[in-house]
């Protein structure tokens, strides 16, 4: 909060140091979707990660337009919505906050599955597995 010129708002103080330590929460969402999408497209994978660093950079910029009209705000897309549709309607703007987490909440799901399995190929490989089914009965197999 700053209140130097007698006003109340957000401060607007992040440095390059602040911007890469709040990006560096992308490497790890990349790593969960690397698996599934390499296993889905195949040799198409580095085209789809391509078009959706497009994407994403696309998006950086709306969002920057976007913070930058609804300055007095905090950040997140369902605060935007929320904030833009007031002026036309009181029922829209909570709806669209509520329309936001609807569409949010199933991307938990497939990300925590991912993530578990991830978790427990590295406790438990795989091919240990197998080979334990496969009736071998031991690791020398």
């Amino acid at each position: 909060m700053s209140s130097e010129s007698g006003t109340v708002g957000l401060v607007r103080a992040l440095d390059w140091k602040g911007a890469f330590w709040v990006t560096a929460g992308v490497p790890p969402l990349v790593l969960f979707s690397i698996g599934g999408i390499v296993g889905t497209t195949g040799k198409l994978a580095f085209l789809v990660w391509i078009i959706s660093m497009i994407m994403g950079f696309l998006q950086s910029f709306t969002c920057s337009e976007i913070a930058g009209m609804f300055g007095n705000k905090s950040s997140g897309a369902s605060v935007y919505g929320a904030t833009a549709w007031l002026r036309y309607s009181k029922f829209i703007a909570p709806l669209s906050v509520w329309c936001n987490w609807f569409a949010w909440s199933p991307v938990l799901s497939p990300g925590c599955a991912v993530a578990a399995g991830y978790i427990l190929n590295a406790l438990f490989p795989f091919p240990l597995y197998r080979r334990h089914v496969a009736g071998c009965g031991g690791l020398a197999c």
